[in-house]
């Protein structure tokens, strides 16, 4: 039998194959739980899921886009005080900060920082900068991709264009999504340097990379569910098939697991962590509540619920209640 300290470091691998590290989750060594990264105004806050203590590792104001590397660096953009970018935007910088709130190094691109992630070994990160179109969601004016390698302190443009991207664990390879380009998806690889066109619709990869899902931009559409491999549609997710119910939408967002998606219903609630969340199983279709608001996955049968920002806890999959599709909120 596998001992707590085993069964935690096996589940955090599980969890570091997701790619992009952005859960905040992370053990650190001589840890027997691991720790929850995450912001809280203008902090950036650590909580230890055995000692339920919440600790503030920096302050830093008017930072954006936080990841957490496999190595423990936390990196995120920043506006820069007085700095204004081409399009008349606030400037922003990267910045890569130790666990103890320690800034390693920082970076000022030209263009505001959009979307940034880590390489699945830590020792990179790779962003997106550009000046952002009123007109379009998700697409930015004169974008550009750049992978930033952290120990050396060099900068690397591979992409003209890109609007968000995800550097997978499941083939090492970082994908660039960009609505304004033709294909949408762009694939970078860093054995070959090369940059290859796919036919992927978008980047949001199961952890194994066996699938992918698309957001729909219509209510009616569900969830558009693919096959990686030939880009063929499994099913279109919807939550049910009886008007008006079929406008009660989950908006996905993130994988919990290769079957589990963590869903959201916007409801109009000002009050972001107070929408109701969900899981939906893409292979059974099942549906389960969350008490509160879920900020990560933990591990194989929990996730993070956070009610405040110093009160967090843990709930398992297995204990939260089966929902039926009738009964969901319709979208506010």
């Amino acid at each position: 039998m596998l001992t707590w300290p085993v069964f935690v470091h096996a589940l955090l691998l599980l969890f570091l194959q997701r790619g992009s590290a952005q859960d905040g989750l992370f053990l650190k060594p001589g840890s027997e739980y691991p720790f929850y990264i995450y912001t809280s105004g203008d902090s950036i806050r650590s909580w230890d899921a055995g000692s339920k203590k919440v600790t503030t590792i920096a302050e830093c104001p008017s930072m954006h886009e936080l990841s957490i590397s496999s190595q423990g660096l936390i990196g995120f953009s920043q506006t820069v005080p007085g700095k204004i970018d081409p399009g008349g935007n606030s400037g922003t910088q990267l910045v890569v900060m130790k666990l103890d709130g320690h800034v390693l190094r920082t970076l000022e691109p030209e263009r505001t920082i959009r979307s940034l992630v880590w390489s699945p070994d830590g020792s990179k990160v790779a962003f997106v900068t550009g000046l952002a179109d009123e007109k379009l969601y998700d697409t930015y004016e004169k974008a550009e991709t750049f992978i930033y390698d952290v120990s050396q302190g060099k900068v690397c443009k591979i992409f003209h264009g890109g609007a968000r991207v995800y550097w997978a664990a499941f083939d090492g390879n970082l994908y660039i999504y960009d609505r304004r380009s033709d294909p949408v998806v762009h694939c970078y690889v860093p054995i070959t340097e090369k940059i290859q066109a796919t036919e992927y619709k978008d980047i949001h990869f199961s952890p194994d990379g066996k699938h992918y899902y698309i957001r729909p931009r219509d209510v009616s559409e569900g969830l558009p569910l693919y096959v990686s491999k030939t880009n063929d549609a499994v099913a279109s997710l919807t939550v049910s098939n009886v008007s008006p119910i079929a406008l009660a939408r989950l908006e996905p967002r993130q994988w919990f697991d290769n079957d589990w998606i963590i869903c959201i219903i916007q409801t109009g609630s000002s009050d972001f962590y107070g929408l109701p969340m969900y899981l939906l199983n893409v292979r059974s279709g099942e549906i389960r509540k969350a008490h509160h608001h879920i900020v990560s996955p933990y591990t194989a049968d929990s996730v993070v619920l956070r009610l405040s920002s110093e009160s967090l806890l843990l709930e398992k999959i297995s204990e939260m209640s089966v929902v039926s599709p009738e009964d969901l909120p319709l979208p506010g």
